[in-house]
């Protein structure tokens, strides 16, 4: 009942948060005490309280990370409510693992031009991050875009922009990893080496990447590639 009760709180605060809400209205909502949840939010440094114990979001993807932190999983509460920033969430999480990173570049290799939705760089990894809001999709658009992601991290290993560089200054072979992050249920999958990431699953994907880094198709910079066996599992 607690962890209901806690899911009530956060995705009332994820909708309602951002202009300021009371912990009264909060506790009517949610059923818990107004020390419970003043006890919970004073964990949280994506909320303030104020004299008048008036509650405010100061960013949302944050309040979603500690929420999931706590246990409790918001996201589909978020986006029926219109929020939109799943890149951004995708950073959050990224930052809370150590990671440094950098959103939204734009670079050219090969004559063509290129984006990258999220870069996180944590020594040896550099992971370059598709974000997908699909909650549904045909096996044929995963593989594109799939594939699509190991061109572009391919391209970036290999004509590094100059952010990339700075963040790698002094490592020894960084190794660049294409990642496609959706909202798509279900367990971790890859195609030809290329991790397809369920939203819920990105936490345990980071923590045991490291350890698995040779099953996964990535690349070496400078030049260099190393190809997972091409299977699909």
């Amino acid at each position: 009942m607690l962890d209901l009760r806690k899911k009530f709180l956060y995705a009332t605060l994820v909708e309602k948060g951002k202009l300021g809400i009371s912990l009264e209205e909060l506790a009517k909502t949610s059923g818990l005490s107004k020390n419970i949840i003043s006890d919970i939010l004073s964990r949280c440094d994506s909320v303030s309280i104020d004299d008048k114990e008036v509650v405010r979001v100061l960013s949302v993807s944050s309040l979603l990370v500690e929420a999931w932190l706590d246990g409790v999983n918001v996201v589909e509460v978020a986006l029926r409510t219109g929020w939109k920033e799943f890149e951004e969430f995708v950073s959050e999480v990224l930052g809370r693992f150590g990671y440094s990173v950098v959103r939204n570049i734009r670079f050219k290799a090969w004559g063509r031009h290129f984006q990258v939705d999220v870069l996180g760089a944590l020594r040896p990894l550099v992971l370059v991050v598709d974000c997908k809001r699909w909650s549904r999709a045909r096996t044929y658009h995963l593989k594109q875009a799939a594939l699509a992601q190991a061109a572009r991290a391919e391209a970036i290993a290999r004509y590094p922009p100059s952010v990339l560089r700075s963040l790698t200054r002094g490592w020894k072979k960084p190794r660049v990893v294409p990642v496609v992050v959706s909202l798509l249920r279900g367990s971790v999958k890859t195609f030809e080496g290329i991790p397809i990431v369920p939203l819920p699953l990105f936490p345990s994907f980071l923590k045991e990447l490291p350890t698995h880094l040779d099953e996964v198709l990535h690349y070496e910079m400078p030049g260099g590639i190393r190809r997972a066996p091409e299977t699909e599992h």
